[in-house]
């Protein structure tokens, strides 16, 4: 067995005003848990004080690593990369908005444990985005059970943590907001055991959701893509 159990990677990009308590709570849950674990803090490409935040509490704790990424290509990539740098037993990766309480990081991995699962995620049962983006999501969802046969009430859904054998052989290729969905039809199309959990996410407190219109419409181009043409 690897001496790390868990390796959870976190894209940041301008997230200065989270970024702090986001590892701050996340390292102090996880520590509470006597859970051997490395946290992998992606700076994408920020150009606020998002990556000197994470200088200075790497400095502090050796279990938080920094990955810089220069210029930012995409919210993908920046979770590929750290996602083929894990070491943990079991591997993953949660958003930087500060949205998803980190006690919910324990619930998955019990469940990955105790129900023999290989990929273990939430669904967040209620949203705090105004209503055309529950209606996008709601549409979203249907359209991957349809045309991929994706069992998911929240595709998209973070935290996502799974068995570290089962990532590398997936050869993600998404280097955008596609990533997610990527990664969940593969695992479907292996046969692989996913686990959803429910969770109510809290409003974003700080910063900018990166999510907008343009980002909506990526979504339903690469579902149309990847239909047409698969995902090698």
């Amino acid at each position: 067995m690897k001496e790390i159990d868990l390796s959870l990677v976190i894209p940041f990009f301008n997230e200065e005003k989270n970024v702090e308590e986001v590892l701050k709570r996340l390292v102090a849950h996880l520590n509470g848990k006597k859970i051997k674990f490395e946290v992998l803090a992606v700076d994408n490409g920020s150009f606020d004080n998002t990556g000197s935040i994470i200088d200075g509490l790497k400095a502090k704790d050796s279990r938080i690593k920094k990955i810089r990424i220069e210029k930012n290509q995409g919210y993908g990539y920046a979770i590929n990369k750290g996602l083929l740098m894990c070491k943990g037993n079991y591997i993953g990766y949660l958003w930087g908005d500060n949205q998803i309480p980190p006690e919910v990081i324990i619930k998955i991995l019990d469940a990955l444990k105790n129900e023999q699962a290989d990929l273990c995620k939430i669904w967040r049962k209620s949203r705090t985005e105004s209503l055309t983006r529950k209606i996008e999501s709601f549409i979203y969802n249907g359209l991957m059970k349809i045309l991929f046969g994706l069992e998911s009430k929240d595709v998209n859904g973070c935290p996502k943590i799974m068995k570290s054998g089962i990532y590398r052989p997936l050869n993600i290729k998404s280097s955008d907001w596609f990533i997610d969905a990527e990664i969940m039809i593969k695992c479907n199309d292996r046969g692989y055991k996913i686990k959803e959990i429910p969770v109510k996410p809290t409003k974003r407190k700080a910063g900018i959701s990166k999510v907008n219109f343009m980002t909506t419409l990526e979504f339903f181009k690469n579902i149309l893509k990847y239909r047409l043409f698969g995902l090698k």
